[in-house]
């Protein structure tokens, strides 16, 4: 219903940029993941959903931080596409599994899962660049937070997920968690 909203805002507004069709397709995919999604297998512990919530919270900070999109420069609206690309392919292969908060509802080990174990997390942190890169001083000091957020939250996922003998089996072949060649 949201992205419905922002879909009729959007036209009324004239604002329909690449970067306005990505959020809005955005949403919609989380929505219908919200829907369809698998019910929970294991619920992580109240510690890691805690642990979690920052680097939720401060993603809509540095939206908020990036300023009217049509004043955004060209490499920040590059930035935000390719991380709505990446996070947007790896939703639709997480299908099912799709959460939010640490949780097992399956292990997804292709797309481009085969890759990396958190291919939405990288997308999630290139989306983020775009919008510090559109934005001001402050929202630099939301990536720097934002980093360690997302860091966190992996190690949380794991946590629970490693509960799971196939993530286990999983994670000997997928070596790398965030940044291919490098963590």
């Amino acid at each position: 219903m949201w992205a419905a909203y922002r879909i009729a805002e959007y036209s009324r507004l004239s604002s329909w940029t690449p970067v306005t069709s990505a959020l809005t397709l955005i949403k919609i995919i989380i929505g219908v993941a919200f829907c369809i999604r698998k019910p929970l297998l294991k619920r992580g512990d109240l510690r890691s959903i805690l642990f979690s919530l920052p680097s939720i919270i401060l993603g809509g900070a540095a939206y908020k931080l990036a300023g009217p999109v049509s004043e955004w420069p060209d490499h920040a609206e590059i930035l935000f596409i390719a991380g709505a690309i990446v996070s947007l392919v790896s939703f639709f292969y997480l299908g099912r599994c799709f959460a939010i908060l640490p949780g097992v509802r399956g292990v997804v080990v292709r797309g481009p899962y085969r890759l990396l174990r958190h291919p939405a997390y990288f997308g999630e942190m290139l989306i983020i660049t775009g919008f510090v890169f559109a934005g001001s001083w402050l929202s630099v000091c939301v990536l720097v937070c934002v980093i360690p957020g997302i860091v966190i939250r992996i190690r949380a996922e794991e946590k629970i997920l490693a509960k799971d003998e196939r993530y286990l089996q999983y994670q000997k072949h997928t070596k790398w968690k965030l940044l291919y060649g490098i963590w």
